[in-house]
């Protein structure tokens, strides 16, 4: 703090003495420079703050990998996708078996995190019948379909 106080006064001092000795002529100009002079000599604390790294000794660590990312951007596939055959599996039943019905479905992954089918599909309600099943799973590829008359 001391030397920026020093650094302001002496500035001071050489624009009085610069203006004191130039000619008349040239005042207004030698104003100018003086006065940008004097700015930037008060300024100075904001630049050198501008132009330090605020976050200098933060550190921010993540243990995330890219096999975590991968991880992460699978389950979501598969829950979007659990999700799309649900939603299908309930709109076939009702067009093409008059059935209103909710429906679930798991589908199984494999251990290099890739979509090897449908492994079970819920129907919830009733109506269904053996045809109804067969039919889910020729269409899905199901291992196995099961009925749960009594809704969710």
């Amino acid at each position: 703090m001391r030397a920026y106080i020093v650094i302001i006064a002496a500035a001071a001092v050489m624009s009085a003495a610069v203006n004191m000795l130039s000619p008349e002529k040239w005042q207004k100009y030698i104003s100018v420079v003086t006065g940008l002079v004097m700015a930037l000599c008060i300024g100075r604390p904001i630049f050198a703050m501008l132009n330090t790294d605020i976050f200098e000794g933060i550190k921010y660590e993540t243990k995330q990998n890219e096999a975590d990312g991968q991880t992460r951007f699978a389950t979501e596939v598969k829950k979007e996708l659990e999700h799309r055959i649900a939603e299908d599996v309930k709109n076939r039943l009702k067009r093409e078996f008059g059935a209103e019905c909710d429906a679930e479905a798991d589908v199984s992954v494999n251990s290099a995190g890739q979509i090897s089918g449908v492994n079970s599909i819920t129907v919830y309600g009733g109506g269904i019948d053996n045809a109804a099943i067969g039919r889910l799973r020729e269409v899905y590829g199901a291992k196995s379909v099961r009925i749960n008359r009594g809704g969710r």
